[in-house]
């Protein structure tokens, strides 16, 4: 049986937090950037990133065209599910 390594990210909250989420995908949107889909207690998220050099910073204000490509990238990794 072969099973994937998960991957995970570090999370940091804005009370300073630190959480380490799981990574479910990473792609880009041509155009817009790059994003990220993870899970952290049991709920998914979608961020763009942008790496500064030496942190990446995620950036959970999206267009409303990027929201529809995030949501049917959901749903595609639910139908997977």
């Amino acid at each position: 049986m072969n099973k994937e390594k998960k991957e995970y990210i570090v999370i940091n909250t804005k009370d300073g937090i630190k959480k380490h989420a799981e990574l479910i995908t990473k792609f880009k949107i041509e155009d817009f950037g790059d994003y990220v889909i993870y899970k952290l207690e049991d709920e998914y998220y979608a961020a763009k990133y942008k790496f500064d050099g030496q942190n990446t910073k995620l950036d959970n204000n999206l267009s409303e065209y990027e929201q529809q490509v995030l949501n049917e990238i959901f749903s595609r990794i639910n139908e997977n599910n």
